[in-house]
């Protein structure tokens, strides 16, 4: 999802990143001749390139037809930076570039990577949820007793290099890695990648070309156009036109309006049990099949009655696991109702923060895993689609489709948030379910057929969103 970030919020998003630590440590300048672009050679050693203009090694990669450096950049050239001015830096993280420096730092035959190589790269990597298998094996920093760290299953080796913005602060080296991508978006930003301690994601976003983040440089060819053809799985229409892609890249808007069929729900198109959404990235030519839910063939489970406090609720089945069809009401110590009136705990059911809400489930049920959301989003027909079949009929907001089709009858409800300063906001607009996975609660809104992780680690402590138990 592209986030356009500028001024104080661009700065929030970065502080955020990783999760409200700002790193100690990381640095400047260590000689050098800048700006000639000299060329790059491969020193007759397999897997390293020798860039010519300083000597300097860095061991390559190959991930398909693309060959990437497996380390960041460290040519000194003007607008280029060491984090915290530190020389010793440098030789961990590499530099940090503004934007325009970045696009001419490569060695010749190297080149900023594309967005497209970008897609690529995290494609083939296994998608947005990338990161781990990119990261390297140390480095980073440890996150709710968890480790930052990654597999670096690719030889990418990815590291949290931080980020130095436009007015020279230094943030999360240690906790979040930036790079640049040759797209601009404006006159004064452009199109970065960027991973961080808290989860596994391989976000995308939009820097000031003033800010300076780290390189990795690329070379090699993507290839031939890719056609994907569609099989609408008797549905209507029985046919649809295939999509010419001219580059490696997400359908997006490109994808055809959901076909239809009687009985039964869209779920999304599929090659094999693989999803591909607006999302998914191509890198080859392909065959989507439509994948249908009968309506009436999903299994609702009984009522669970809570014996901590004898309160009932609905369950459901979907997609192999059962669910609580309404927002859990068992008080905690830290757990309020919106607004602080009792009525709304009797509709959307109690606020939690997130240590209460690990152990508030009633025995023999559990605070779902970011596997469990994943899985049911899948079976609703991902997450573009998926917020409006798991969205009960009513309830939400005033804008037009603001309510779903509930046909799974999860039933979810907008029932907002509160912040640590007893502030409560989005009660029928947003709904917020905590996961056990780092990186956010998943959240539905009244303005989007979505169902997703919230890509943020601000707010994830300290915040109280709602919760859903799932039988274990």
């Amino acid at each position: 999802m592209k986030v356009s970030i500028s001024g104080r919020a661009r700065r929030i998003l970065f502080t955020a990143a990783a999760a409200g630590i700002l790193a100690a440590g990381a640095g400047c300048d260590s000689g050098g001749n800048p700006g000639n672009n000299g060329g790059g050679d491969d020193g007759g050693a397999e897997n390293t390139l020798i860039d010519t203009r300083d000597g300097q090694r860095y061991r390559t990669v190959e991930i398909s037809n693309l060959t990437w450096m497996a380390e960041n950049l460290n040519y000194v050239t003007d607008s280029s930076w060491c984090y915290d001015d530190n020389g010793s830096n440098c030789a961990v993280y590499g530099r940090l570039y503004s934007w325009d420096a970045a696009m001419s730092a490569c060695p010749a035959g190297w080149r900023l990577p594309s967005v497209h190589d970008w897609n690529y790269l995290t494609k083939t990597a296994g998608g947005w949820t990338s990161g781990n298998s990119l990261k390297s094996q140390t480095g980073w920093t440890d996150y709710q007793e968890s480790s930052g760290n990654g597999t670096d299953d690719y030889g990418f080796s990815a590291l949290p290099g931080g980020i130095r913005l436009e007015d020279g602060t230094f943030l999360n080296a240690d906790s979040a890695g930036y790079w640049w991508t040759s797209f601009d978006y404006m006159t004064d930003e452009a199109f970065i990648r960027w991973m961080y301690i808290a989860n596994t994601n391989v976000s995308e976003s939009i820097s000031e070309r003033e800010d300076a983040l780290s390189v990795r440089c690329v070379r090699g060819d993507l290839g031939n156009p890719y056609t994907v053809a569609f099989n609408t799985n008797g549905g209507v229409p029985e046919a649809i036109s295939n999509v010419i892609l001219d580059n490696v890249s997400a359908l997006g808007s490109r994808f055809p309006a959901n076909p239809t069929k009687a009985g039964s729900t869209f779920a999304g198109w599929f090659e094999g049990e693989e999803q591909y959404t607006t999302y998914t990235i191509i890198i080859k030519n392909i065959t989507l099949t439509a994948k249908w839910n009968v309506l009436g063939e999903r299994e609702d489970g009984s009522e669970l009655s809570d014996p901590r406090d004898g309160q009932s609720y609905r369950t459901v089945i979907i997609g192999g696991k059962r669910w609580m069809a309404e927002n859990l009401n068992y008080t905690t110590d830290s757990s309020w109702c919106y607004a602080d009136n009792e009525s709304n705990c009797s509709d959307y059911g109690r606020l939690y923060t997130l240590e209460d809400a690990l152990t508030a489930c009633p025995a023999g049920w559990r605070l779902p895993e970011g596997d469990d959301w994943m899985e049911m989003a899948k079976t609703a027909g991902g997450y573009d689609v998926g917020g409006a079949v798991l969205k009960s009929e009513t309830g939400w907001g005033l804008a037009y489709g603001s309510n779903g089709t509930d046909d799974f009858g999860f039933s979810a409800l907008p029932g907002g948030s509160r912040d640590t300063q007893g502030r409560y906001s989005f009660i029928g607009r947003g709904g917020y379910w905590w996961s056990t996975m780092p990186g956010g609660p998943w959240a539905m809104g009244s303005y989007s057929a979505e169902v997703r992780p919230m890509l943020i680690s601000s707010g994830r402590d300290y915040n109280m969103y709602s919760v859903r138990c799932v039988e274990e």
